[in-house]
């Protein structure tokens, strides 16, 4: 369930016509703040609200870089995972951080217990992917992101702001990478220096093996969301 968090808005960043190879730092530095709120006695469910502003600020940088200064996104994406990891190590010095506390609030119970044993987890990816597959398909939103990715120079002339909708593509996914940071820490009560370094690969071919056409204008997200198990089943095997 975690990598569908990073899946579905990597359908919006491909079909916009970039790709953000920034995500699996976004992780782990947004479960790094997760957990430094926990640990210091607050609130789950605030540490949750703070790892998803880190992860939407981090998808702002990243998108104002490809955006407004016109960096490769290959480039911009891959160099901030890369000084993202690196603030990670020096920090932490590598050490990780365990949240025995976290199971007993009613938070995790919410976000990361099991009802009748399946992890809620899954619901709660799943009902994320029922919500980004109708506004992928039935939002203004959505229609634009297909638009500027087919067309930006048609989508420009028809009104629609190219650069906001590719700048929000952006923060959607550090909104999602951040949602998968707090569920790896959910799921083991512990937070390690190296979450979400296993999850590029396996993301970026759940997208393009659901059918996200990779020049953009074209995606679909419950064939990504398919592509995820796929992928997740070829792993196990």
């Amino acid at each position: 369930p975690v990598v569908l968090f990073v899946v579905v808005p990597l359908v919006y960043v491909v079909t916009v016509g970039e790709i953000d190879l920034s995500f699996p730092a976004t992780i782990g530095m947004a479960g790094w703040v997760f957990a430094l709120v926990v640990q210091a006695g607050f609130d789950p469910f605030i540490g949750i609200l703070a790892a998803v502003g880190t992860g939407v600020i981090l998808g702002v940088c990243v998108g104002w870089l490809v955006v407004y200064a016109n960096l490769s996104s290959l480039i911009a994406t891959l160099g901030m995972n890369f000084m993202l990891r690196g603030l990670i190590q020096i920090n932490t010095e590598g050490k990780s951080i365990a949240l025995v506390t976290l199971p007993k609030s009613l938070t995790y119970q919410i976000f990361g217990g099991q009802y009748f044993g399946i992890p809620v987890q899954v619901l709660w990816a799943l009902l994320f992917v029922v919500i980004c597959s109708l506004i992928y398909n039935r939002h203004r939103f959505g229609v634009h992101v297909h638009m500027v990715g087919d067309n930006p120079d048609a989508a420009q002339q028809m009104g629609i702001n190219v650069k906001l909708v590719r700048l929000k593509t952006f923060a959607f996914v550090g909104l999602g990478a951040a949602l998968a940071g707090v569920a790896a820490v959910m799921i083991n009560y512990t937070w390690w220096p190296t979450s979400g370094d296993g999850y590029l690969l396996p993301a970026l071919a759940s997208v393009f093996v659901g059918g996200t056409a990779p020049w953009g204008g074209i995606g679909t997200i419950v064939g990504s969301a398919i592509g995820s198990f796929t992928v997740s089943f070829i792993q196990s095997g």
